[in-house]
């Protein structure tokens, strides 16, 4: 009896010790738990706040997964109550305390969201809109700028062509002055440079060398044969009609032989008279070529082999033989004279002119025999015979040919230049002297000051439309400019307000979860039937094991019977495949050590008692 008395003291005491022992145990058990709790809500305060807006409509079905997997376990053992009454007003203080700390944040973004949301509250939150309005806009100005840039032109158009039409009227005012003015000196100037005309028949020749006869330059040379005055027809003596005077004479100065493209040129000049005359005449030009030429030059130098002076050939076989070589034969020949020794190309010009006009006109002395050489010839060669033994250092020999043959091809003529030469210096002449005349240079002066003032007036008027152009085009793309920049702003402020009703849904949607997480009631089981752990509620990535910022984590209990058919000790850790947790370590060891002293005193108690 004593001893039964002795056990159950001690057996009173053990049960006291071990009560002590379990209620440290889940006090301490009670105290991770709830830190773990602690720092589950933190977490999921901050996957809220960065939460993506596509969770939304993924958490809303998740949630309702998420809270239909809470189980509700039994109602806990009496010797529990303390430790459970202890944890649920804790808990009840966090989720009071989070929710007053939530609500406040909730009305912070708020104040936050809606300034921009009534800032925006007349406008439209489409930025196909906004390209719309900004391509309407462009559209606008695109348009303005063709409308004025077409008003420019056509009124540059209107003034330019009123220019003109001034200019031109201008122009042709200045220019009927100016032809005026030339008129008049051209009629002066062509009645002081003009042909020289020869003078009447006179035993005084000195009347030769008066104005409008006598032949100073080129100029002054005719290529028409005028007829003189005659009294005296039959008078053996040749008058000088034209006068020489050589103050202005630029000829070549020849004072013995002359080169050959000198009896050329020489020969030109007396061909020229007498083609004109006789084509004024009605007959036909005397074939000037380069045969005839040639012989007659041949047949001057046999003359002055045998130093034929003024006397005709006797046309023998030597004499002919220089035109039969050609097919031509010999059949007449005029001679005329000059006097001076020393003389020029152009003297020698004048002297032709007289012997060919009196010629034609004084000869019924000579029977008309010389008269009738021109008429008759068909072809004819012309040079000077230029001899100092002479009468005469000059000797002026025109040679008249045919042909020897019909059948015969002669050489083409050759081209007279005389008239055009001669007639070409003349003009020149005149129109320096129009250019010297004082009223012809005012005139001319003023028509090219009309003609610059009008081509000024049409740039300065180019010039003013250009302005305007430039000036349009710079305001077009200030407008541009400023409708692409208040097309970013637009754009800018869409984006800006968008971001920020995101944000508001995403902290709306995490606090949401995070309410719902705040309702779920945990429970500990201090006797390791039940412990919370955390469930990951939508996907996680298994290879990586992180969370992806549209989940969360919320409480459930783990029945007893799977904890016993996992056969793993309770867990609370924050990995699912965490089966030994440190608050299930200190359980099991706790458990493990008052088992052991229990089996230990009874083991001992019984052998005592056996003995």
């Amino acid at each position: 009896m004593l001893l039964t008395k002795r056990n159950g003291i001690r057996g009173w005491f053990f049960m006291e010790k071990r009560e002590k022992i379990i209620t440290a145990t889940a006090a301490t058990l009670a105290a991770l738990t709830l830190g773990t709790v602690h720092r589950d809500e933190i977490k999921a305060d901050n996957i809220a706040q960065t939460t993506e807006k596509s969770v939304s409509t993924r958490n809303d079905q998740e949630n309702g997964s998420a809270s239909s997997e809470v189980v509700s376990n039994r109602s806990e053992t009496s010797e529990n109550k303390d430790s459970q009454t202890a944890v649920s007003q804790y808990q009840q203080s966090e989720k009071s305390s989070q929710s007053s700390n939530s609500s406040v944040k909730e009305e912070q973004q708020s104040k936050m969201v809606e300034p921009a949301t009534e800032s925006r509250v007349e406008q439209t939150a489409d930025p196909k809109q906004q390209v719309t309005e900004s391509t309407a806009n462009k559209s606008l100005a695109d348009k303005t700028l063709t409308e004025q840039t077409v008003k420019i032109n056509d009124e540059y158009d209107t003034q330019a062509n009123q220019q003109k039409q001034d200019n031109d009227q201008k122009q042709s005012t200045a220019q009927t002055k100016l032809e005026q003015a030339q008129t008049k000196v051209q009629s002066s100037a062509k009645e002081e440079i003009k042909a020289a005309v020869p003078i009447a028949q006179t035993d005084d020749p000195a009347q030769a060398y008066e104005k409008g006869h006598v032949i100073n330059t080129d100029i002054d040379l005719p290529v028409q044969l005028l007829k003189p005055q005659i009294t005296n027809a039959a008078a053996p003596t040749y008058y000088d009609f034209y006068g020489y005077n050589g103050e202005n004479d630029t000829s070549d100065k020849i004072n013995g032989t002359l080169t050959h493209n000198q009896q050329y040129e020489l020969a030109d000049y007396a061909l020229t008279l007498l083609n004109n005359w006789r084509t004024a005449n009605g007959m036909d030009q005397i074939h000037y070529n380069q045969n005839v030429e040639e012989a007659t030059l041949e047949l001057i130098n046999l003359r002055n082999e045998e130093n034929k002076d003024f006397e005709h050939i006797t046309f023998n076989s030597q004499e002919t033989a220089f035109f039969s070589k050609y097919g031509l034969s010999l059949v007449g020949e005029n001679l005329g004279v000059s006097i001076p020794e020393k003389t020029t190309l152009l003297q020698l010009k004048v002297e032709t002119l007289n012997a060919i006009t009196a010629m034609i006109w004084q000869d019924e002395a000579h029977y008309n025999g010389h008269l009738l050489n021109f008429e008759n010839a068909e072809y004819m060669g012309f040079g000077v015979q230029a001899n100092k033994n002479m009468t005469y250092p000059y000797q002026l020999v025109f040679e008249i040919a045919e042909l020897s043959d019909s059948k015969n091809t002669q050489a083409p003529d050759i081209r007279l230049t005389s008239e055009a030469l001669i007639e070409g210096k003349r003009a020149a002449a005149i129109a320096d002297l129009i250019e010297a005349d004082r009223g012809v240079q005012t005139a001319k002066i003023n028509t090219l000051n009309i003609k610059n003032e009008g081509q000024n007036a049409l740039i300065l008027l180019q010039n003013q439309r250009q302005v305007e152009l430039d000036k349009i085009n710079a305001l077009y793309e200030a407008d541009l400019r400023a409708l692409y920049l208040n097309y970013q702003n637009e754009l800018s402020s869409l984006q800006d307000l968008e971001s920020i009703r995101s944000e508001q849904k995403k902290s709306s949607r995490a606090e949401v979860i995070l309410n719902e997480r705040r309702q779920l009631v945990r429970k500990v089981d201090l006797g390791g039937k039940k412990v919370t752990s955390r469930l990951k509620v939508s996907c996680c990535d298994k290879e990586s094991g992180s969370f992806s910022p549209d989940t969360a984590f919320v409480p459930t209990l783990k029945p007893k019977f799977q904890e016993h058919s996992n056969g793993s000790l309770p867990q609370l850790g924050t990995k699912k495949d965490v089966r030994v947790s440190l608050a299930g370590m200190i359980l099991f060891s706790v458990a493990a050590l008052c088992g052991f002293k229990h089996f230990s005193r009874k083991k001992r108690w019984a052998s005592k008692t056996k003995f």
